[in-house]
């Protein structure tokens, strides 16, 4: 693994350098699963903003974005209850799609956690199980109403053979798959592709260096998200490299807050360029001005349209200057 330069554990961030300025202007969001609530990961700061509520009880949960769509699976951690929803990326509003059950072998869908989508559609990593002594960790096809079409169980791994996250690779046409190894105070990654599910090409990173253990990562063009949790104690927004067909590890942020939130999930959402659209439906009408003055009022981080950290006239004025440029 190429080394993580400039590591300074107790600062507010850590990078091994500058990123481009394609790679800090994405836009990275993440589920904190103690508020229910669909937050935006700033890469410079490592500061945590809230979008908006979810609607939904979420203990367990995992990002991924088909066809200009954001979707989110959770699963309480009881089993057999993986649901799949529809949320939105400047609400934050999530909306039931179905439950997955079974896949097209049979097997129970347990703790389906890892999402993430090609060209064709979204593909779930899921525990595959025909008893209690017969699981198999397989990947698959969501199709409509809620089936998964199995594609390849996972070999040649051991801890990774029980991955929590996952990014398909467009350029390789490869899943970049992690697992955080809780036993072993590790988090685990490799790359697999999804004709055979043989592992190769696999890293590791402790999670002191990562400031927690990985629960998910997202694939970028040539650079790769993953977060990091540790309740109660740190959390981080990893960036990776591409190194040929392998991924290194070159950066480290910390969550600012991170003792506040816990996040599960990565995904780099669709950006809406309409600052004054605050419902999301495309347009800039009265409902969004009034949007807007109940944000404003609540002092919610969403009224901050200069993003200096207080929400003022300024704000207030600045969303004068959008609401009356439009959409």
């Amino acid at each position: 693994m190429r080394p993580v330069s400039c590591v300074a554990i107790g600062c507010s961030v850590l990078l091994s350098g500058a990123l481009s300025s394609s790679a800090s202007a994405q836009r990275i969001v993440s589920v904190d699963v103690l508020s229910d609530t669909l937050v935006r990961i700033d890469l410079q700061s490592g500061s945590v903003l809230p979008i908006g509520a979810l609607g939904v009880d979420v203990e367990m949960a995992d990002l991924a974005t088909f066809d200009g769509e954001l979707f989110m699976v959770t699963n309480t951690g009881a089993g057999s209850d993986t649901k799949l929803y529809r949320v939105s990326p400047n609400t934050g509003a999530a909306t039931f799609c179905c439950d997955i059950s079974s896949d097209s072998n049979g097997r129970t869908v347990q703790f389906g956690e890892a999402l993430t989508s090609d060209d064709v559609g979204l593909i779930l990593g899921y525990d595959a199980r025909v008893d209690e002594n017969a699981i198999s960790f397989g990947y698959g096809r969501i199709e409509d109403g809620g089936g998964v079409q199995n594609v390849t169980n996972l070999s040649g791994c051991a801890d990774l053979c029980d991955s929590d996250g996952a990014g398909y690779d467009p350029l390789l046409g490869v899943v970049f798959t992690v697992d955080g190894v809780e036993d072993d105070g590790r988090s685990d990654w490799g790359v697999f592709e999804l004709s055979d599910g043989e592992i190769f090409n696999t890293d590791s990173v402790d999670e002191v260096t990562a400031m927690g253990l990985v629960n998910d990562v997202v694939v970028d063009n040539d650079l790769a998200f993953g977060v990091t949790n540790a309740p109660g104690e740190s959390g981080a927004l990893l960036v990776f490299s591409r190194d040929g067909s392998a991924w290194d590890l070159t950066g480290v942020t910390r969550i600012v807050g991170a003792d506040q939130v816990v996040l599960n999930g990565v995904a780099v959402a669709a950006q809406n360029d309409c600052g004054a659209d605050i419902d999301g439906d495309g347009d800039a009408d009265a409902s969004d001005f009034f949007g807007y003055l109940d944000l404003f009022a609540a002092g919610d981080a969403r009224a901050d349209t200069d993003r200096d950290g207080d929400i003022d006239a300024e704000d207030f004025f600045g969303y004068l200057d959008l609401f009356a440029a439009g959409c």
